[in-house]
């Protein structure tokens, strides 16, 4: 059966009318979402709606920059494409600040390579980033802000560990050199030349915190014989090295060794300490303080040089050959931090004291200290005594290694 062409044109009217009826009953994405409030269904309303942004995302609105050795106008210019929200002003204009947390960052030339930029991202809350940029000679602003965008976004994402924290926020152009001047710990990133502009890759900066150091330590001093007295003060003179570690929270573990001496007459006392210590270790830009508590054990021996007389002991027993004590001890010195490529250091220098007490074990005596005489014919002559309360005191100096 044929269908005339009237008929054809009435099913098609048809068909559009139905087709245009059920686009309009299809919302927009902002309609959708005012629909779904307006029945008040929440869930309705936050399957329809934007996305909840990530759980632990901080966004940063506002930052400070200081720049040395490139054209901060330009660099300014090409974060601010890559980073529109944030709003940057530049260093020294600590009353613009307006709103918190804001950022400080602290852009400067490498002295030692001048195609490779230190970076050093502060933020309001204490936390410090430290990177490194090589560039190339054409575009080094690019390169820096696509790395300082980089930077930014995985701090906002809490994707990175800090350098260090609880650093207060420098006041002054000479607090912000100290801080940069610590600059190493972070990793460098390469050059790429390749970026395009107001693109991001978080990947590129995967972040390091500070690392567990290793400090070499040696220092001479002289050991002093507190009361009661029997004899000389000064006990012994010598030095000791020392192996520490330290963790980036400060806490710190240590091993050590002791050699000391001394010779009266024709009379000689050899010591050797070995002593296990820990405790902590706070630092300053330019400044160290450790104080740690120690344990240790130290063989000791005492003898006439071309037997010249006889040894008499305190009591008349004969003491043990060993001496075990406990002690504290705190070195205060100035920091002098270096770095280089990859890695950083620093050397500290200052006065040591320790306050100990012990005493010999395993001999006739038992527990005990130890006075020392030498019988020359009819005469007695007391020397010194060991054990008991001593105090050192000497110089040292150590040696940080660690990124």
């Amino acid at each position: 059966m044929s269908v005339s062409s009237r008929q054809r044109n009435r099913w098609c009217r048809r068909i559009c009318c139905w087709g245009t009826f059920g686009v309009a009953l299809i919302p927009s994405p902002g309609e959708g979402a005012a629909l779904a409030s307006a029945s008040g269904d929440p869930a309705a309303a936050s399957s329809v709606g934007p996305a909840e942004p990530p759980p632990g995302l901080q966004k940063f609105q506002f930052g400070l920059l200081h720049v040395e050795g490139m054209d901060a106008a330009r660099l300014h210019q090409r974060l601010s494409l890559r980073l529109p929200e944030l709003k940057l002003a530049t260093w020294g204009r600590q009353d613009s600040i307006e709103s918190f947390p804001f950022l400080l960052v602290d852009v400067r030339v490498d002295p030692a390579r001048s195609t490779r930029h230190r970076i050093t991202l502060i933020v309001s809350d204490g936390r410090v980033f430290y990177r490194t940029v090589d560039v190339v000679a054409q575009s080094p602003e690019r390169e820096v802000a696509s790395a300082l965008a980089n930077l930014i976004m995985s701090v906002e994402r809490r994707q990175l560990v800090a350098d260090r924290e609880r650093v207060v926020p420098p006041r002054s152009s000479d607090e912000l050199d100290v801080l940069a001047g610590e600059h190493g710990r972070g990793e460098a990133i390469p050059a790429s030349g390749e970026q395009a502009e107001g693109r991001v890759a978080v990947e590129a900066v995967a972040g390091t915190g500070e690392a567990t150091q290793l400090g070499l330590s040696m220092g001479a001093g002289t050991l002093i014989a507190g009361p009661p007295s029997y004899g000389r003060v000064l006990s012994a003179l010598g030095g000791e090295v020392a192996l520490t570690l330290r963790w980036p929270e400060g806490w710190s573990a240590q091993i050590r060794a002791r050699y000391t001496a001394r010779r009266v007459s024709a009379l000689r006392l050899t010591r050797l300490q070995f002593a296990a210590a820990g405790g902590y270790v706070a630092r300053w830009p330019t400044a160290e303080l450790s104080a740690v508590a120690l344990v240790g054990v130290e063989p000791w021996r005492v003898e006439f040089v071309d037997d010249a007389g006889t040894v008499v002991f305190e009591d008349g027993a004969r003491p043990g050959p060993v001496l075990v004590g406990v002690g504290v001890e705190a070195m205060a010195g100035y920091r002098y931090v270096f770095a280089g490529d990859g890695h950083m250091g620093s050397l500290v220098v200052g006065p040591r004291l320790q306050l100990s007490g012990g005493g010999a074990v395993g001999g006739d005596a038992g527990w005990t200290t130890v006075g020392i005489a030498f019988r020359d014919g009819a005469q007695l002559a007391r020397v010194l005594r060991i054990g008991g309360a001593e105090m050192w005191v000497g110089l040292a100096c150590r040696i940080w290694l660690g990124r």
